[in-house]
C-alpha cells in the first residue's frame, strides 16, 4: 500500500511538472499574429496610364496579382505584375 501511494504521488508530480514546463517555455519567444503577415505585399500590379506606370494595387501572392492583371487586360489596360522592392 505504501508503494502505491509513493508511485501515485510521483506520477502526479511528474504530470503537473510536464504540464507547466511547455507553457513557460512557449511564452519565451515573441508572438506574431497572422494579421500582420497578410498586409506584407510582395507583388504589385502596375497599369500604364497616360505614358506613366502607376501602381494599381499590391498583393501578397503572385496568383492574386495575376488574376487582377488578367481582369484589367480584359478591360483593355496595359498591365504588368512586378515583385515589390
Amino acid at each position: 500500500m505504501f508503494r502505491k501511494l509513493i508511485l501515485s504521488g510521483t506520477i502526479a508530480i511528474a504530470a503537473v511538472a510536464g504540464l507547466t514546463i511547455p507553457f513557460s517555455s512557449a511564452d519565451a519567444h515573441e508572438r506574431h499574429s497572422r494579421h500582420e503577415h497578410r498586409h506584407f505585399a510582395r507583388f504589385e500590379v502596375v497599369v500604364r496610364h497616360r505614358g506613366c506606370w502607376e501602381v494599381q494595387k499590391t498583393y501578397s501572392s503572385r496568383h492574386e496579382a495575376m488574376c487582377e492583371a488578367d481582369r484589367l487586360r480584359h478591360c483593355g489596360s496595359v498591365v504588368e505584375v512586378r515583385p515589390c522592392k
